[in-house]
């Protein structure tokens, strides 16, 4: 039994690492591409980071539930 929670953690640690390698190689093809200000990168990243995370739609929701028709 142990070692199929070692694999696993190792499994989850090796998707983590190519996830986050993944996402430094397309920010490093765009960053030497595209010539883009660092305020639209640094916004877009943002952007992308809330979605990731999944913060977007709750906050979307609050907002609308705030503002009067």
């Amino acid at each position: 039994m142990k070692t199929s929670h070692v694999v696993r953690a190792l499994l989850i640690a090796a998707a983590i690492v190519a996830l986050v390698a993944t996402h430094g190689a397309i920010l490093y093809f765009f960053s030497t591409h595209v010539t883009v200000s660092v305020a639209v990168v640094s916004g877009a990243a943002l952007v992308l980071i809330l979605k990731h995370v999944g913060v977007l739609g709750p906050l979307y929701a609050r907002l609308r539930r705030r503002s009067p028709r």
